[in-house]
């Protein structure tokens, strides 16, 4: 009879510990729509020009796959963009989550019309039932476009989502990148004269 309580215990104890458990890192993606104004700085509605977008009332939307399918439209309050500083956008609220970008690059357009912002950083899952077990989770990528074919003046489209499997990488530091082509440029010249060397 001793031996029977013990492992209902220690089964009820190991229940306890899975359900306290951690469930690891959010998978998927979700999409956000900006519910409320879209403006630039320094010109007014002028996507070429602008240092900075502000969002205002940007909330997810039915967009999700994996672990954020099911999470309900909810307003997520307003976001802005600095391209000066890329490496400190964030945004999110207490339900959702954050997401807070560690590294940020604008990914060049043909048309002046367009920006294309891309950011790698982690989300902590807010408090929300769905998300409450799931731990911080880093190398999360966010892709921010923006449109305005009509031009200066014209509404602006955005295409906001965040997903925790980007399709992109990280761009070097300049101090990287600057080293690493110069490796290739002296790489480059010495072949250059062994060429030349075995022509004479």
């Amino acid at each position: 009879m001793m031996l029977k309580s013990l492992k209902f215990v220690a089964l009820a104890a190991a229940l306890l510990m899975g359900t306290n458990a951690q469930a690891g890192p959010i998978t998927g993606s979700q999409g956000f729509a900006v519910n409320g104004t879209i403006t630039t700085t320094p010109d007014a509605l002028f996507v070429a020009t602008a240092t900075q977008f502000d969002l205002t009332d940007v909330g997810t939307t039915g967009s999700q796959t994996g672990d954020f399918i099911g999470y309900p439209n909810t307003n997520i309050g307003n976001v802005s963009l600095m391209v000066a500083s890329l490496a400190t956008f964030n945004f999110g609220n207490v339900d959702f989550g954050t997401f807070q970008a560690s590294s940020g690059f604008e990914n060049p357009t043909v048309d002046p019309n367009t920006r294309a912002f891309r950011f790698l950083g982690t989300f902590s899952p807010g408090t929300n039932a769905m998300f409450s077990t799931f731990d911080p989770t880093g190398n999360v990528g966010v892709l921010l476009n923006f449109n305005q074919s009509g031009g200066q003046g014209s509404a602006i489209a955005v295409s906001y989502t965040l997903d925790t499997n980007p399709t992109f990488a990280a761009v070097p530091e300049p101090g990287s990148l600057a080293i690493a082509l110069s490796g290739l440029g002296l790489g480059l010249f010495f072949n250059r004269r062994r060429l030349f060397a075995k022509k004479i």
